[in-house]
């Protein structure tokens, strides 16, 4: 699925939650070399990409099975919050990082673009 950020707050289960930028560079820096990056995982602990694209708000779908766009909980003004995406490049994974803590011009992206969700536990 593909939420608008607004609603990639809400959609977590009970237990769960949208990581912070900080929680998600994390969890991607955990799982940057390790070769599960598409294979789902009964481990307990796992970090599967889905490769979903997006929907701009003007409700164009791109990207679709070339690239993954997840919201995290960083909000940067009332019209932008952070994000982190995914590309594949010669069959390897590569991470475009949108912190402003990595990047000092990034100005995330518009709250109303529809990007997947990873829920961490809390």
């Amino acid at each position: 699925m593909l939420y608008d950020w607004e609603t990639a707050k809400k959609v977590c289960p009970d237990g769960w939650h949208l990581p912070t930028g900080a929680e998600f560079r994390n969890l991607s820096d955990h799982f940057q070399h390790h070769e599960s990056w598409r294979k789902e995982s009964k481990d307990t602990v796992s970090f599967t990409i889905q490769l979903g694209g997006f929907q701009d708000q003007e409700g164009t779908f791109s990207e679709i099975d070339e690239s993954g766009y997840y919201w995290t909980a960083t909000e940067y003004d009332k019209k932008s919050a952070e994000y982190f995406s995914y590309l594949i490049i010669d069959n390897m994974v590569v991470t475009d990082i949108s912190r402003l803590e990595d990047v000092d011009d990034i100005q995330g992206t518009d709250k109303t673009d529809k990007y997947s969700v990873r829920c961490v536990r809390n």
